[in-house]
């Protein structure tokens, strides 16, 4: 998908490099919806089939005041003081490895979370109401209303029922917001939030390498991708981005913002940012739901931290720019081109240099490509005359907004098109022959229409179809649409990438056909760590 950016957007994303990038978000929007899968069971089966393997292609709110400094905002190279302890209001759920908040907005998400028990639900914001419920340890929850040391949460039980219910503010953890249920609308997905050991969660020195991790079933190709290329252009700069609080027993992670534009030098300016986070994680079943890795989990860690400083999970699988992640995480301007603007022999040079440079490489492919023009239709007079597109690869689908007929015989039936948008499920054709007609993007692009009186087609091999799809784009090079990927190295004049999934990898492209089927490129000139910069001073 391509975003919908304001003046401001657009100026922050040519700050850093982003220029003309497309918003990259990959499949997991959509692929769930045409398939039918759940995206909370089916979904998870489907995915056990590809990761780690390469498979191969066949009102205002009520607030109760108080601090909640987690999220540090530092100076250019100081850091937040290790030593700083919280203070948290007396309550035997308090523990030290769960971040815990003491200020309750209605609208706050995260989780209910007693340290191994399950919690209990209660009529009304007092101890002696009676107890509607228990829910399980790590519940995620939704806060609709507060009362003094009370909660009332909202929470999902039986896949798509939602209950509310009174909790203590002291078993609310502030986790940020999980990615929206696409099977169930207004719903946040149902996976339980799980403490892990610190070994699991922080990489061992001189172990980190940006391919240990992948990506799991949320739309952050963008950052996964950045992970992977930072942390294999500079692994141990990446390895300085975690540390670990031991007066609190929470985590701290780097991140960097832009904090000011030389526009005489067009360089950037960035600060350190360090959010704090506890060792729960989603999971699903017996993994984590979202980032993965075997056996560290620090990305899944890092994916948490960024969820949080970016607004929730839900935000981060919205979508978002590679080179724009790769900015916060170095702390350097990525420099972007864009594909469909360079020769073979440039595309080739570039990536050259970059790789000879040590730089991290991020690429994104176009959301979408145009099909052969088909004539799937069959009918007679008025109609209906219908039919099913065919696609190139079975995850495929119609881009809704790019479906059109055309009669290339008499005429008569003149042009017609989709009214789809973008998250449409089915659309109308209209044109101005057309009576009535409705395309189903899902099957995988079914089409019903019929015409005026006066205004059909000699016949239905004259209604030409064209359209543009999106899901396998290159099978040839087992290529994703609307998905981003890692440079990984040139093989023979060609181009590999490394997919976020940790399957499904792709084949070297040769990089004339890297200028079509890529919409964008990006390098980023990732520090030394502090370590190598001292010993080399």
């Amino acid at each position: 998908m391509v975003g919908n950016h304001s003046a401001r957007d657009m100026q922050d994303h040519a700050r850093t490099g982003a220029g003309d990038e497309e918003k990259q978000g990959d499949i997991w929007g959509w692929l769930h919806e045409s398939t039918g899968w759940s995206w909370t069971e089916s979904m998870s089966d489907w995915w056990d089939s590809l990761w780690g393997a390469d498979t191969e292609l066949d009102t205002p709110a009520p607030v109760i005041e108080g601090p909640s400094p987690h999220v540090d905002t530092v100076g250019d190279s100081a850091v937040s003081d290790p030593s700083e302890v919280q203070d948290f209001p007396e309550s035997g759920f308090l523990e030290p490895q769960i971040d815990r908040t003491d200020s309750a907005t209605v609208g706050l998400k995260g989780a209910v979370i007693s340290g191994g028990s399950k919690v209990e639900v209660r009529s009304g914001p007092a101890a002696d109401a009676s107890v509607t419920d228990r829910v399980a340890d790590g519940k995620p929850v939704e806060i609709v209303e507060v009362s003094g040391s009370w909660i009332k949460v909202e929470y999902r039980v039986f896949g798509d029922k939602e209950e509310q219910g009174w909790v203590e503010l002291a078993v609310f953890s502030d986790q940020p917001g999980l990615f929206m249920d696409s099977d169930h609308e207004g719903m946040m997905e149902d996976h339980l939030w799980q403490l892990h050991d610190r070994d699991q969660l922080l990489p061992e020195a001189g172990e980190l390498r940006g391919s240990d991790i992948k990506q799991g079933g949320l739309a952050d190709c963008y950052f996964i991708a950045a992970m992977i290329a930072v942390g294999n252009a500079r692994p141990a700069f990446l390895e300085e981005s975690f540390r670990y609080n031991e007066s609190t027993g929470l985590y701290e992670v780097r991140f960097f913002e832009e904090a000011g534009y030389n526009y005489r030098e067009r360089t950037s300016h960035y600060k350190e940012v360090w959010v704090e986070v506890d060792g729960y994680l989603p999971t699903d079943g017996d993994r984590t739901a979202y980032a993965r890795a075997n056996p560290a989990l620090w990305g899944a860690l890092m994916e948490k931290a960024y969820a949080k400083w970016q607004g929730g999970f839900d935000v981060m699988g919205d979508g978002g720019y590679g080179s724009e992640a790769m900015s916060q995480l170095s702390g350097v301007a990525s420099n972007s081109k864009s594909p469909s603007q360079m020769s073979a022999e440039e595309v080739l040079q570039f990536f050259t240099e970059a790789q000879a440079e040590g730089r991290a490489i991020y690429a994104g492919t176009q959301s979408s490509w145009e099909s052969d023009t088909q004539t799937p239709l069959s009918g007679t007079a008025q109609g209906p005359y219908s039919g099913t597109v065919t696609q190139i690869h079975s995850w495929n689908e119609i881009k809704p907004g790019t479906l059109s007929i055309q009669d290339v015989g008499s005429g008569q039936a003149g042009s017609a098109r989709d009214t789809g948008t973008e998250n449409s499920k089915t659309a109308s054709i209209v044109g101005e022959g057309v009576k009535e007609g409705e395309v189903d993007y899902s099957e995988p692009g079914s089409i019903s229409l019929t015409y005026k009186e006066g205004q059909t087609p000699d016949k239905a091999k004259d209604l030409e179809v064209d359209f543009h799809f999106k899901g396998m784009i290159a099978p040839q090079y087992q290529l994703v649409g609307w998905h981003g990927y890692a440079f990984k190295e040139i093989v023979d004049g060609k181009l590999q990438f490394h997919n976020p999934w940790g399957s499904w990898q792709p084949k070297a492209i040769t990089p004339e056909d890297f200028t079509k089927y890529f919409s964008s490129c990006s390098t980023n000139l990732v520090p030394q760590a502090k370590a190598a910069q001292e010993t080399s001073d």
